[in-house]
């Protein structure tokens, strides 16, 4: 398995409606954005790490800062994730995505490694620790959710609500009433 195979995609942009410009607010003198990709690069197994923006013009800051932390940036739907996940990894060499939204600012290294173990041996097409998902007790903010590149193909082909669009994890979870749904 090649270290390419397990990516991480952070999806982020400025255009955040209940705290605009969150991703690149200070959090004790760097970006928040920038702390997040400090501890994320401290996951063993992740081969390569993709922020995943908007065209917009305002998410043009967020290219100088994927650039000077080392990362790859993709540019793609503002509101279509699924397209935007599928179009950042396609070509690549993935089997798995982790997902990972700006707006959770404390990753933990330590729990991402036993998620990804967790997942590879149980040969999920999704798992996650994102919240408080099927009673598992964690909080929300520190988590992140794997799935297979052939799920998200497979999505990305016959989805078309837009709510399922908008929101990659409802493909795989409904959360109002605790279940999955593949």
């Amino acid at each position: 398995m090649s270290k390419e195979f397990l990516t991480l995609v952070i999806q982020a942009r400025m255009n955040s409606t209940r705290f605009p410009n969150k991703i690149i607010s200070d959090l004790s003198g760097a970006p928040l954005i920038e702390r997040i990709l400090q501890r994320v690069k401290k996951v063993k197994k992740i081969g390569k790490i993709i922020i995943a923006t908007t065209k917009k013009r305002e998410d043009d800051i967020l290219v100088g800062i994927a650039k000077s932390n080392r990362v790859e940036i993709f540019r793609g739907s503002e509101n279509d994730l699924v397209d935007r996940y599928y179009q950042a990894v396609k070509g690549k060499n993935v089997g798995h995505i982790l997902r990972l939204p700006g707006d959770n600012p404390i990753p933990d290294p330590t729990e991402y490694n036993r998620l990804i173990n967790y997942h590879l041996k149980t040969n999920n097409d999704f798992s996650s620790n994102i919240c408080n998902f099927m009673k598992n007790g964690y909080p929300d903010g520190f988590g992140v959710e794997i799935f297979t590149a052939n799920s998200l193909k497979r999505i990305w082909r016959s989805e078309k609500r837009k709510k399922f669009r908008e929101h990659i994890t409802l493909n795989f979870y409904d959360y109002e009433n605790d279940r999955k749904n593949m």
